[in-house]
């Protein structure tokens, strides 16, 4: 049973993006590079001019204050004012970028394959499994059940994200019309 605990540790670490601030160097001018990782790779995102900027960013990305590897959380922390804002986690932005991430991981190559790998083999062990072994079974079926979830939450998010996003453009058609009126 601990293989498939290991299984589903090691899908969720695949899976959960971080984050980091990194100062890079270009001749004499220093900047800030927001970094990325996912499904292990790590990827570009945004230059920033100074730190203050570049953590500000990277707070709303990821809806908390942030801590980096290459630049030290307390630096960053510093380097952010108490007057920056955070998205509200509810804002129809926050909530269209989660469901851009969701349908990132759901239409990932990888992710189809191990989810169905495991899935697979869930099935398998539970069909195999000897009647003697109630709590084994059982555990086999929470874990199916489990895996059920993860891709109903995300599924979930990619649908709120797609409504966020409707949201998002019938406010700004409304702010169109709205100066469009009052000219």
């Amino acid at each position: 049973m601990s293989k498939f605990a290991t299984w589903l540790t090691a899908i969720g670490a695949f899976f959960s993006p971080s984050w980091e601030i990194r100062e890079e160097q270009e001749g004499a001018e220093s900047s800030f590079c927001i970094y990325r990782r996912l499904f292990g790779r790590v990827t570009f995102v945004e230059r920033w001019a100074t730190l203050r900027t570049a953590g500000a960013r990277l707070a709303e990305l990821r809806g908390k204050v942030p801590a980096g590897k290459s630049v030290p959380a307390d630096r960053i922390a510093r380097a952010m004012a108490a007057d920056v804002s955070e998205e509200s986690a509810t804002s129809p932005g926050a909530r269209a970028y989660r469901g851009n991430r969701a349908r990132e991981v759901l239409e990932n190559e990888s992710y189809a394959w191990a989810f169905n790998s495991l899935k697979t083999e869930i099935i398998e062990s539970w069909q195999n499994a000897p009647a003697q072994d109630p709590q084994g079974r059982e555990t086999l079926w929470l874990s199916l059940k489990l895996l059920d979830k993860i891709q109903f939450n995300l599924q979930t998010r990619l649908e709120m994200g797609k409504l966020a996003q409707l949201e998002l453009e019938h406010r700004a058609k409304l702010t169109k019309e709205e100066a469009a009126w009052l000219s």
